[in-house]
């Protein structure tokens, strides 16, 4: 349990998904996409909140983020329900879920032009497996879901599909 709660802890997932948003964005669209850094927004874009000279010559804002994540039971494991182990398999099969969310505000006024949510599933692995090599497939699906959410999102914004080996969905 240690090693997977490390891997998540480690896995820098926003920032991965926000850099591959921007390089598949970037590719799929041919616009010079940028990064406007963090400065602490929690709250959502109001008029006025961007400075002024992100202001000038931004016209929209996607702010992206990882909602949540986490290793859910799957539907093939023998367990009674969510949280409740059957003493009859000790090592139920496991999931991970991640959930991301994509809003667009125009810059001069923070309104909300769109907003979309993308979720991966990534692949069944009992609970050995998951902490096995310190929890090295919670890792690797880490890393296929940053990519999947973050090629979702970019065909959700910018129009069409892109192929992605992942499971990202509209929720």
């Amino acid at each position: 349990e240690t090693a997977i709660q490390t891997a998540l802890a480690e896995s820098n997932l926003e920032e991965a998904l926000r850099d591959r948003f921007l390089k598949i964005g970037r590719a799929r669209t041919g616009r010079s996409l940028v990064l406007i850094p963090d400065r602490g927004w929690t709250a959502p874009v109001k008029a006025g909140t961007f400075p002024p000279k992100i202001s000038r010559g931004v016209d929209t804002v996607v702010e992206l983020g990882v909602q949540g994540f986490r290793l859910e039971l799957s539907h093939r494991s023998a367990v009674g329900a969510i949280g409740a182990l059957n003493p009859a398999d000790p090592d139920p099969g496991l999931t991970l879920t991640v959930t991301a969310r994509a809003r667009v505000v125009r810059a001069v006024d923070g309104s909300e032009l769109s907003i979309h949510t993308a979720r991966y599933r990534g692949g069944v692995r009992r609970y050995a497996d998951w902490v096995a090599n310190n929890a090295q497939d919670v890792r690797e699906e880490l890393d296929r879901a940053s990519e999947s959410l973050a090629a979702d999102i970019v065909a959700r914004l910018f129009g069409g599909s892109i192929d992605t080996s992942g499971a990202a969905a509209a929720l």
